[in-house]
């Protein structure tokens, strides 16, 4: 996982970071909780650290396709996934009111996860999540509906 230091954020948005992006950065900036980004890999990675208040965002959507949960270490992500009590999936096109709500869950001091992806890999991550982490899913898809809960 990358973790991004908050004093990279004194500069400005560093070119990958988009505006949706801000309202965690202020907290990584304030020193309020960590940030990390999570690229597809098949070797295992390190969830962020036992009580510590951080927001990682797992990217599945750069690159020439999505994979899902399949383009990254299963073991890694159930670990992840379960230190979070908040995970969102971010489908493409959609408005920034879920890194709102991760930034809100992290001012209250938890941990929160979200999932960068295509609109074809929406409902696989839903149902690993669902699987790995039971009930900690903000917006599961069901199928056929492709909507939200």
């Amino acid at each position: 996982m990358i973790a991004i230091a908050a004093a990279s954020f004194a500069g400005g948005l560093l070119p990958f970071m988009r505006p949706e992006l801000l309202p965690i950065l202020d907290l990584a900036t304030a020193g309020r909780c960590g940030l990390g980004f999570q690229a597809r890999t098949s070797v295992p990675f390190e969830a962020p650290p036992s009580g510590k208040v951080f927001v990682t965002i797992v990217s599945d959507r750069l690159a020439p396709r999505a994979r899902g949960p399949a383009g990254f270490h299963g073991v890694s992500l159930t670990n992840l996934f379960r230190g979070a009590p908040y995970i969102a999936i971010v489908s493409c096109g959609e408005d920034g009111g879920l890194y709102q709500e991760a930034a809100a869950i992290a001012r209250g001091g938890s941990c929160a996860v979200l999932i960068e992806t295509r609109p074809e890999c929406r409902e696989g991550w839903s149902a690993f999540v669902e699987f790995v982490a039971p009930d900690r899913l903000r917006n599961p898809t069901h199928s056929g509906t492709g909507g939200t809960a």
